[in-house]
């Protein structure tokens, strides 16, 4: 599922300034088995141009047991629509 209201930006070292990857899309996936360690979890990725002209793929891997973390800081951001998220997902209304 692709994350439609989301944005990929990148620094590094050197840089001054946060640089915005327009034509990176975000997009999320779960998992039940096992992966890359972990027993289930969600899985964030994107890929970005690459400073010698390929492309790098990007991955993060979320376990399950950060999700009390994430809603935490979720709830902090936005309660109400934190709040609204959950009962959309519960109820299987969330938008593919």
């Amino acid at each position: 599922m692709k994350l439609i209201h989301s944005l990929v930006r990148r620094s590094g070292a050197t840089a001054t300034t946060w640089t915005r990857e327009a034509s990176s899309v975000v997009k999320v996936t779960s998992f039940s088995q096992a992966y890359a360690g972990f027993k289930c979890g969600i899985i964030l990725g994107t890929s970005i141009p690459s400073k010698g002209g390929g492309t790098t793929e990007i991955e993060i891997i979320i376990s399950h047991q950060e999700y009390s973390r994430i809603m935490q800081a979720m709830m902090c951001a936005d309660s109400e629509k934190t709040t609204e998220g959950y009962a959309e997902a519960v109820l299987g209304k969330v938008q593919q």
